[in-house]
């Protein structure tokens, strides 16, 4: 069946919620003490609704033969009022899922490729992500879209 990559619209919300819930079990399975499922959606119509609908986001699905397969969440944000940084703009990836069926066949690599195209459209310079390091998959494809490591985020339990 032939992929196409799209924006969301608001008869997706359904689908984007499957594909949500299927990324919120895989870091509750892997991060049990930091990821929980929840009893519902993961985010409300609103939530998905103003996503669709405000300028400075893009929620892009990937869509075979109709069913949504996979979803990009992408935000401009800005660097904080803080004199040690410098005032700039850029996209952030605030997710992407892409359903356990359908992994390995190109399908994220697609929606981040898009996403690029969304972020260079709006004149932003870059596109940062945030990863766990137990997400092999996901580090292994940021990386051969040419994703490096700006800065790490460390963390022990205060019982050793």
């Amino acid at each position: 069946m032939e992929l196409s990559i799209r924006p969301a619209t608001r008869l997706d919300y359904p689908s984007i919620c499957e594909i949500f819930a299927e990324g919120e079990t895989f870091h509750a399975a892997a991060l049990p003490d930091v990821f929980r499922v929840g009893d519902g959606p993961i985010h409300t119509e609103e939530f998905v609704f103003q996503a669709i609908e405000d300028e400075d986001v893009t929620l892009l699905v990937a869509d075979e033969g109709g069913e949504v397969v996979g979803v990009v969440h992408v935000v401009v944000r800005r660097s904080p009022d803080f004199s040690s940084l410098v005032p700039r703009c850029y996209a952030n990836v605030e997710s992407l899922v892409v359903g356990a069926g359908f992994r390995r066949r190109g399908i994220g690599r697609a929606l981040m490729e898009e996403a690029h195209h969304w972020a260079a459209g709006k004149g932003l310079p870059g596109i940062e992500l945030t990863v766990w390091e137990f997400n092999k998959g996901a580090i292994a494809l940021y990386e051969e879209l040419g994703y490096t490591t700006a800065h790490r985020k460390m963390w022990r339990s205060t019982s050793l």
